[in-house]
């Protein structure tokens, strides 16, 4: 899964349950025995959703650090006892870091007790406990520098995953169930801890900086069931604690599939093992979908415009997504399995979410017709050109014209599909999310170093040196008409520079909120933008950066597939052509 060496820092989430005892108790007995593996600590989270519960942790953290130390070795020479000396005064255990959650008022953590109740909360709990506590993870792994965190599922985990994902529809990429490595779930939009935190370096200077880095989950325990667990911990002597609202069955769903997995007689097709074959079996698929599809974006022609969260495409033909001839509905089925990869890849490039798979049905359908399952025959059919739709908020639009503000270069290959792609429209029920408020720095002195996720999109910290607050939210037409002059030229030069009719502009603006109500625009961060308006105050000092997120560029560099982006040259130049053409429009009309 991964190659552990000394440099790489690592931290165990612990929660003192039989699973992550025994990783734990596995962890330290593979580091005696190989040295060069590095320096584990623990994190045990304090729920606070029961009493003892801090008892409860402090009790885990004395087991790690006490029964997991190295206090046997064969005396063989003096070095030995050197070390023999050390390990027993300095107890060489786990040592760990005990953090409590805060819980929000209007949960009721009681209410899991009584899951019937009149509020019905133990669903909510589930979850909410779920969120609090991978935020309450990745907060202690950013501020200690952390980039990994060992978690213990394991076999029976994976089982009773993939049965739930049966039981609620959710197939196809769903039934891969738990991945060795990935991203740290519950965390979208806290920096430095869901990819972010670093930035990607160029050669070349680009409009914005690019996000990286974050924390990652490891799963060790894949392999491993259960009972193999307890019998680890059994065999060192290692005691563990039981959540006894885990074992109640009429509690989650959760429960009630571990209930029957564990304890009634299954059908073979819906047993632990069978279970566990399907995962690996759809995990070897997709990552043969995978692969294709990322060899066939390394080769497309992509153009992508980080000032705008839009970007060019040519679709590769129909014929490349699969490496023999498309004949049959399985060589259709699996060139559209792979069709929807490749579109969700370029989709998450400038999407605020990251869609699921399945909504990639209809776009494959329409870009690649031929691949519909009641489609007779191959090869293109362009009768649906210009033709638009939107799915994961993300517009898609199929032309053979590129949009005037990303060039993209002609591919000698006339049966791929050009695309356009960019943010769909807000809707009006989602404007008030994007609403985004930043304090005077006299009220709040750390507001000006938290950056806020805008749209899924774009990373912006300001700083805010006024006495009012100031707003980030999405740019709307009109809101340039209380600028001087010369900026309300320059911002219509870059509205006409990057107008694009049918879908308006997806980007922000940085706001003051003036005594009438009213909101003022001071800047267009994603632009590099800093406006003046009409009527100044004494008080609206700010700064601002921004970053685009974390975007996968496959094997080309930044600077190869993002353009240079619309600077101030490019607008005033453009407000010279408008102002000019203005005033022979002008002159026309006196003539007249």
């Amino acid at each position: 899964m991964l190659e552990l060496h000394h440099e790489l820092n690592l931290r165990l989430a612990v929660s003192g349950g039989v699973d992550s005892m025994a990783l734990a108790t596995m962890y330290s007995s593979a580091r005696r025995k190989h040295r060069s593996l590095p320096e584990c600590h623990g994190i045990i989270v304090d729920h606070k959703s029961r009493p003892g519960s801090s008892e409860e942790a402090e009790w885990v953290k004395e087991q790690l650090l006490s029964r997991l130390s190295i206090t046997r070795f064969e005396l063989r020479d003096w070095l030995t006892a050197v070390l023999v000396f050390q390990a027993v005064f300095q107890r060489v255990g786990i040592h760990s870091t005990i953090v409590p959650l805060t819980w929000p008022e209007v949960l009721d953590v009681n209410g899991v007790g009584n899951p019937r109740n009149e509020n019905d909360v133990a669903p909510n709990f589930e979850s909410q406990a779920r969120k609090l506590r991978f935020q309450a993870l990745g907060g202690l792994c950013r501020d200690k520098g952390i980039k990994n965190l060992m978690l213990a599922h394991h076999r029976d985990d994976q089982a009773e995953t993939v049965l739930s994902r049966l039981i609620n529809w959710n197939w196809r990429a769903g039934l891969q169930a738990i991945v060795p490595v990935n991203d740290i779930p519950e965390c979208d939009g806290m920096h430095g801890i869901h990819q972010s935190g670093s930035i990607m370096h160029t050669l070349t200077s680009l409009p914005m900086l690019l996000e990286k880095g974050g924390v990652r989950v490891l799963r060790p325990l894949l392999g491993f069931d259960k009972d193999q667990l307890i019998a680890t911990c059994k065999k060192y002597n290692v005691p563990w604690t039981e959540d006894e609202t885990n074992q109640d069955p009429t509690l989650t769903e959760r429960n009630a599939i571990r209930h029957v997995l564990r304890h009634h007689k299954l059908p073979a097709a819906i047993c632990k093992d069978s279970l566990i074959s399907l995962s690996k079996r759809m995990q070897e698929r997709i990552t043969s979908h995978k692969d294709h599809a990322e060899d066939l974006f390394n080769r497309c022609p992509l153009q992508v415009n980080l000032q705008t969260g839009s970007l060019s495409v040519r679709l590769p033909p129909v014929q490349s997504l699969l490496d023999r001839p498309i004949v049959s509905e399985s060589d259709k089925h699996y060139a559209r399995n792979t069709a929807c990869i490749l579109l969700k890849r370029i989709a998450t490039l400038v999407s605020p979410d990251t869609p699921e798979l399945s909504r990639f049905d209809i776009v494959t359908e329409t870009f690649y017709p031929t691949l519909t399952p009641s489609t007779v025959g191959v090869g293109n059919d362009w009768s649906r050109n210009c033709v638009t739709l939107t799915t994961g908020k993300v517009a898609f639009t199929a032309t053979r014209i590129s949009h005037p503000s990303v060039s993209l270069e002609a591919s000698a290959d006339e049966t791929g599909c050009d695309l356009f792609l960019r943010r769909q429209p807000v809707s009006r029920r989602d404007v008030e999310k994007l609403y985004i408020t930043i304090p005077p720095s006299d009220h709040d002195p750390t507001a000006g170093n938290t950056w806020h996720l805008w749209d899924g999109r774009y990373w912006i910290r300001v700083q805010n040196h006024g006495k009012e607050p100031l707003i980030i939210r999405l740019f709307q037409p009109g809101d340039h008409d209380r600028l001087v002059k010369d900026d309300r030229h320059l911002v219509r030069a870059m509205l006409r520079i990057t107008q694009n009719p049918q879908f308006g502009h997806q980007f922000p603006g940085i706001y003051r909120m003036d005594e009438d109500g009213r909101e003022t625009l001071l800047a267009l961060p994603s632009f590099n933008l800093t406006l003046e308006p009409i009527h100044k105050t004494k008080d609206t000092p700010m700064n601002f950066d921004i970053r685009y997120k974390q975007v996968d560029l496959g094997v080309r560099a930044p600077e190869e597939v993002i353009v240079k982006g619309i600077t101030r040259s490019h607008n005033n130049k453009e407000t010279s052509r408008l102002l000019a053409e203005q005033k022979r429009q002008n002159k026309r009309g006196k003539t007249k």
